[in-house]
């Protein structure tokens, strides 16, 4: 932590007047839940120690962990996307910062996923959000000149507006109390609800006979999308000066949200679209990208096996010692950590997947020929289905070339093979005996090992 202070002072001339003016300074820190120890006593206690008037920690915001496509991020071995990739994909720098913080693991482990990012920038933000604040200026620009007016208004749209500024308030005490995400989903109500309250007052139709309440309502609307913008701007900055550029707004503060008045007579610019949806496709394209695995399946000789026998290792409470038919001359012998979640009555007889060119290995003194393929999910674990298949059987993958050679469990370990929606999957093929898929019954999703 010393380097906060240190980079401060590198970068900035007054360095002093954050680090050393508690009276004028309020310190936050964010970080991961196993920082804590330091930054909430090693690093104050060795500031006070140095006896000078130091700023200390006013509140510390940590956060669980946030996990990656069911496995760990990992830089070393490229796994995850990080903010040089942000950088270098395209998608706009605000989309990020909303998906992290309303997905923000503030009391448990969350997860992060291509497939849930994508689903929710566009049905969450773009089509919420970004629906609102389009329909609204485009219907005022076209209808009424772009002119906002304050005039009296009807119960309906006063009941709206107080609502609205309830809301608001929730906003505010959100970010205060630094629960970050509250604020975006407290947002992204509002929004809804300015949505609803478009559809239920049809100024499309209301315009045909009562122009001027037509008018009433989208005004009221574009009040509704400054003070969105102004809630918005701590977290999607950019967003929010787009919207307030839009609405020829210069000048702000956030003492300014929850107001619905000082805008008569107001005029905003041409509207245009804030943020493009995101192709459902690169959900694909990143998820491969960013596995930091190769696909590289010809690499592993995958076998269907049948467990004949099952003791318990001499050694171990945890492992069992199999005996297993690979369709082979001899049965191999086989250590697997199964005690835990399967009985040996479970096991006998039963048809597994076998890694069966992995490099054999004393465990507990025990020879393990091979290893018995499960599929993982937080603290749940399945065994690959083989009840369909002949023992020896090889599964395949269409378009890899096949090397059966000896395989070390690193080199297993860095290859792609996961569970998705029930079946074996290697990268985005789907993986096969004869054509017939190697599936899961119970875990729909997670990491093979």
């Amino acid at each position: 932590p010393i380097g906060y202070i240190s980079i401060t002072a590198k970068a900035r001339d007054d360095w002093k007047e954050w680090w050393q003016n508690p009276e004028n300074v309020t310190l936050y820190q964010f970080m991961a839940k196993d920082n804590i120890p330091f930054h909430t006593v090693i690093f104050p206690a060795s500031l006070i120690g140095t006896g000078k008037n130091w700023t200390l920690l006013h509140h510390i915001n940590a956060i669980e962990y946030l996990n990656y496509e069911n496995t760990k991020f990992s830089k070393s071995r490229n796994i995850g996307v990080f903010g040089n990739d942000v950088k270098e994909i395209g998608i706009h720098i605000d989309l990020w910062r909303f998906y992290l913080l309303a997905n923000r693991p503030e009391k448990n482990d969350s997860q992060f996923t291509w497939d849930d990012f994508i689903e929710k920038v566009n049905s969450e933000f773009i089509d919420n959000i970004g629906n609102m604040v389009n329909r609204t200026l485009v219907y005022l620009k076209k209808n009424f000149a772009g002119v906002i007016k304050d005039v009296a208004l009807p119960e309906s749209h006063r009941s709206f507006i107080e609502e609205c500024k309830k809301e608001f308030d929730q906003v505010t005490e959100a970010y205060e109390t630094v629960r970050l995400r509250d604020a975006v989903r407290t947002i992204l109500a509002i929004g809804n609800r300015g949505n609803k309250f478009f559809q239920d007052m049809q100024p499309w139709e209301q315009i045909k006979t009562e122009p001027e309440k037509a008018h009433t309502t989208v005004s009221v609307l574009a009040y509704l999308v400054k003070n969105i913008a102004i809630a918005l701007s701590p977290i999607m900055p950019d967003t929010s000066k787009g919207i307030l550029e839009i609405m020829n707004i210069n000048e702000y503060s956030w003492k300014d949200i929850g107001q619905f008045t000082g805008l008569n007579d107001h005029i905003v610019n041409q509207p245009s679209i804030l943020h493009k949806k995101l192709d459902s496709k690169l959900a694909e394209k990143f998820r491969k990208q960013f596995s930091g695995k190769q696909s590289d399946f010809g690499r592993v000789e995958l076998r269907v096996g049948k467990i004949e026998e099952v003791r318990q290792h001499p050694s171990a409470d945890q492992l069992y010692w199999l005996s297993v038919d690979l369709g082979e001359k001899a049965l191999r012998s086989i250590v697997a950590g199964l005690a835990k979640s399967y009985s040996p009555e479970e096991l006998t007889g039963k048809r597994v997947i076998v890694l069966s060119n992995l490099k054999p290995a004393k465990i507990r003194e025990i020879k393990s020929e091979g290893m018995i393929l499960v599929c993982k999910h937080r603290n749940k674990m399945e065994l690959l289905d083989g009840s369909r298949f002949n023992p020896g059987d090889i599964i395949t993958a269409d378009g890899e070339k096949t090397d059966h050679s000896e395989i070390t469990i690193e080199e297993f370990n860095n290859i792609d093979l996961l569970v998705r929606d029930g079946f074996l999957m290697s990268g985005e093929q789907r993986c096969h005996i004869r054509g017939i898929p190697v599936e899961t019954h119970e875990l729909k999703t997670g990491k093979v090992c």
